[in-house]
């Protein structure tokens, strides 16, 4: 469970990161506060939030790899 922070470290943690203006909301907000806290890695599909999670260097890096990679790995053709 990731832990909660209060309005006042909230307000801290947006000041410190310079996140105003970005364009997120307070709860937006919560998320990367906590998941600071947590320690973890936030993933979303939101642009804002995942532009402010990058920001942070709180954002989820998959490792990513191209679907002709995944197949020629695999040893099948793509019109299999």
């Amino acid at each position: 469970m990731a832990p909660t922070v209060t309005i006042d470290e909230l307000l801290h943690f947006i000041d410190a990161k310079n996140l105003m203006g970005m364009g997120i909301g307070f709860v937006d907000a919560h998320l990367l506060a906590s998941a600071q806290l947590a320690a973890v890695p936030l993933w979303t599909l939101d642009k804002r939030l995942k532009s402010a999670a990058v920001r942070t260097k709180l954002a989820y890096v998959a490792d990513v790899r191209s679907k002709a990679e995944w197949r020629r790995k695999r040893g099948t053709s793509i019109n299999k």
